[in-house]
């Protein structure tokens, strides 16, 4: 090959290898006018771009949003969700926090994938799918898919696998996910197909609702799964196997799970059809399921395995909270660990545990620093709760932890760790003075009329309800109309950050 075109070709050969090995970046806000994909501040607005653009597979950065598609991933797909649009790296995330929402809108399957595939799915929350099987995510024929730190929730399937289907000869791995109130006939959570074998680990799986059989997770002829450390809990089926239902019973392999409060006709826990059992269930509490809890070919509660039978405590399963209360039998078992202090997910079940409780909450926003005092914020908008203890905080920033005691609905500080990569600026929800009093520490604007003057702020008034603002820039004049931007604080007054006359 002459010396000229075999320098092109190595170019191209290079340019192609670039184009697979980087990252293309999703952003449904992005400003534009350029969307090519290749920086945050650059990026594509769909997901659907994306993978149009990197034709055969690559790796896809989905900034916190939601995403209104339904989406049929390339071959080699590998996506990231979670981010603020500062990262540098995946590791950096916090998609708990900060979820990207793909929502396939009740019109049809959220996620599909060619046969053969090679995907993984790290950071979503999808949600809304609408199938005949595998309405959240179909991992179709001889595809090897791992989904990782995602919750799949809402989806309906009119056949299998209102959740999360594997499908025959499927395999991949399921960890630290949150799969929950999913409806199917079988298998309303999870359906493990014909020769599929794959890996659960650190999985809550709750709420699912079966009209036949399989609650929480479903294995039909020739097919098992591999469950460790997983909170099957509060799953329902119509016929048999609540919790979960296995052909032949497996070959499913429970180890260190905690399979409570599920319900059926028969098997409330865990339902083998067919001939005699090959499940594996040890080290696992099964706890509160409707009787009969084992049905079929397992008729009687495993034993010589180290199971147990006790009330696993849950800090507060009605708001969906199973991290284990101190004192739990189920040390080691389920999807969260036994610690001194409670990990709360949100501060709105935190605000609900007695005085003196240890906890720790993680990821949350500062809305508001006010002296000793500031205030971390749900990035929902949906609770805050004020924390004494913290210094040097600014409003945006991301404490990556924070672990107290609770006193009359403030969080006594101990420790605590700020995010390093970024901050995000709370956006304000907006409410009448009337509804302030229940929006402590939110960041909120609100709207009214200046009734009063004092030497640190004004009073402003709705017509019917008032409320002072701590403001140190300039003061307004008694009569005008403003509208306020910032946080109630404990004292009862508004901290104002930013203040606008009409």
């Amino acid at each position: 090959m002459p010396v000229r075109l075999r320098s092109a070709v190595a170019f191209l050969v290079c340019l192609m290898a670039t184009r697979v090995s980087a990252a293309v970046y999703v952003d449904c806000s992005a400003p534009g006018p350029t969307h090519n994909g290749a920086s945050w501040q650059t990026a594509f607005l769909s997901i659907s771009q994306a993978l149009s653009y990197l034709g055969n597979g690559g790796e896809i950065w989905v900034k916190a949003g939601t995403y209104r598609e339904r989406l049929t991933l390339n071959t080699y797909t590998t996506l990231y969700g979670g981010f603020l649009g500062c990262e540098t790296s995946p590791s950096q995330r916090l998609p708990g926090t900060f979820p990207s929402v793909i929502s396939g809108g009740g019109k049809g399957r959220v996620i599909d994938m060619p046969t053969g595939a090679r995907v993984t799915i790290d950071g979503f929350t999808i949600r809304d799918g609408k199938a005949d099987k595998g309405a959240g995510v179909n991992c179709t024929t001889d595809t090897n898919v791992t989904l990782r730190n995602c919750r799949i929730v809402c989806c309906r399937a009119t056949s299998l696998g209102g959740g999360v289907l594997f499908d025959n000869y499927a395999q991949g791995a399921v960890s630290n996910c949150l799969i929950e109130r999913n409806e199917a006939p079988k298998g309303a959570g999870m359906v493990v197909g014909y020769h599929c074998y794959p890996t659960i680990s650190g999985a809550v799986i709750t709420r699912n609702t079966a009209s036949v059989s399989g609650g929480g997770v479903y294995c039909p002829f020739h097919s098992g799964a591999s469950l460790s450390n997983c909170t099957i809990a509060y799953n329902t089926a119509g016929v048999n196997g609540g919790g979960v239902y296995a052909y032949y019973g497996g070959p499913v392999t429970l180890r260190y799970c905690i399979v409570a409060f599920n319900a059926a006709p028969d098997g409330g826990a865990f339902y083998a059809d067919g001939g005699s059992s090959q499940a594996t269930l040890t080290n696992c509490d099964w706890y509160g399921n409707s009787v009969p809890a084992f049905g079929g070919a397992l008729v009687s509660f495993p034993a010589n395995a180290a199971n147990i039978a006790s009330d696993p405590l849950f800090i507060m399963p009605e708001a969906d909270e199973f991290h284990l209360r101190a004192g739990s039998p189920c040390s080691g078992m389920g999807a969260f660990a036994l610690s001194s202090a409670y990990a709360i997910d949100r501060i709105g079940v935190a605000k609900r545990l007695a005085d003196g409780t240890s906890i720790k909450l993680a990821n949350k926003v500062v809305s508001c620093a006010d002296g000793a005092t500031i205030y971390l914020e749900e990035p929902d908008r949906s609770s805050a709760i004020a924390v004494s203890g913290v210094t040097g905080c600014t409003v945006g920033q991301i404490l990556s932890s924070v672990t107290g005691t609770l006193t009359n609905g403030v969080l006594s500080a101990s420790s605590s760790a700020t995010w390093p990569y970024g901050t995000s600026i709370p956006k304000p929800l907006g409410c009448r003075v009337s509804w302030l009093g229940a929006m402590e520490g939110i960041r909120a604007t609100t709207w009214g009329r200046v009734s009063a003057l004092a030497y640190d702020g004004f009073e402003l008034s709705d017509g019917q309800w008032s409320i002072y603002v701590r403001y140190s820039g300039q003061k307004p004049q008694v009569g005008e109309l403003r509208t306020v931007t910032g946080t109630r604080c404990t004292d009862g007054s508004f901290r104002g950050t930013e203040v606008v006359t009409h």
